[in-house]
């Protein structure tokens, strides 16, 4: 039933984004306070964490496949970050706007992805950091990412609920989004050689 509904909204023309930030949002919100007053909750969080990611895989077998020439995208879920959710909406949300999109999954070693992007001609770079576990030193690590990207001509985008608590001093070059309809909001400019500057 909720797949069905998930996929209905699309086919009925709703932008991924709005999808995202919308229902999905607010259900997983709700999903995720239900364990504070019956310890099966975390179950139901599962469940419902398994349907969304069911339903982004549903959606994007309705997406036409971008163009060889389209500009590529890659991230992931910082280390120590268990969630797959936030990383596989980031990447059917740059499909949707037609770029080519690789989707490393939850738990990325950050220092990993700047000669993956170099190497593979990325035009961005994205990060979700939902439950860093040690973020003074993810912190480090995003500044060094960040380095080495804008040296090789690459935007590197970071959001997730809990960005908010590195330390990110003199990332000046660094995009931080809260939602997936600022993410796109971005890469849309990024797409046709103006990038959106998201506040």
């Amino acid at each position: 039933m909720a797949k069905s509904l998930i996929s209905s909204w699309f086919l009925s023309g709703r932008s991924l984004p709005s999808i995202f930030d919308g229902p999905i949002k607010h259900a997983m919100h709700r999903m995720g306070e239900f364990w504070k007053h019956d310890p099966r909750g975390i179950l139901i969080e599962h469940r419902a964490t398994e349907i969304c990611i069911e339903s982004i895989g549903t959606m994007r077998n309705l997406l036409p496949q971008p163009e060889e020439a389209a500009p590529l995208s890659l991230g992931g879920g910082s280390e120590g970050d268990p969630y797959s959710l936030p990383t596989m909406m980031v990447g059917a949300t740059l499909a949707e706007l037609g770029f080519r999109d690789i989707n490393f999954g939850p738990n990325t070693p950050v220092e990993l992805l700047g000669t993956e992007a170099i190497e593979r001609g990325a035009k961005m770079v994205w990060l979700s950091v939902t439950a860093p576990a040690d973020p003074k030193r993810l912190g480090t690590q995003i500044i060094k990412l960040l380095e080495k990207l804008s040296g090789a001509g690459i935007q590197l985008v970071l959001g997730g609920q809990r960005h908010g608590v590195l330390n990110l001093a003199g990332a000046e070059k660094l995009t931080l989004v809260d939602s997936m309809s600022e993410l796109a909001a971005f890469a849309r400019g990024l797409m046709s050689g103006q990038p959106a500057t998201v506040t």
